[in-house]
C-alpha cells in the first residue's frame, strides 16, 4: 500500500481545507507554518491563510492544525490552532 510524504500530506490539509470551510473563496496567502511526524509516522502541520472580510483590506489571518494520516493521506482531524 502506498504511503504519504510531506509534500503529499500538506496537499491533503489544503484540499480537506477547501472542501469543508463554506467560505473558504475567501481564503488566501496560504502558508505551511509547521509540519512533523508522530510515533506512528502520521503528519501535524499547521496552515495558516489570511481571510478577506466584507472589505478588501478587512483581513484576518487564521491557523488550522491537521493530522494527516501516512499511510493513506486521509486528514484524521482538523482543529484552531491559537497563537
Amino acid at each position: 500500500m502506498p504511503t504519504v510524504d510531506s509534500s503529499g500530506a500538506v496537499k491533503a490539509a489544503f484540499e480537506y481545507l477547501k472542501s469543508v470551510a463554506p467560505n473558504a473563496s475567501r481564503f488566501t496567502n496560504f502558508r505551511l507554518e509547521e509540519i512533523q511526524s508522530d510515533a506512528s509516522g502520521d503528519f501535524i502541520l499547521t496552515l495558516s491563510y489570511e481571510i478577506t472580510g466584507d472589505f478588501g483590506f478587512d483581513k484576518q489571518k487564521e491557523y488550522k492544525e491537521f493530522k494527516v494520516k501516512q499511510v493513506d493521506g486521509m486528514v484524521e482531524w482538523m482543529k484552531i490552532k491559537k497563537v
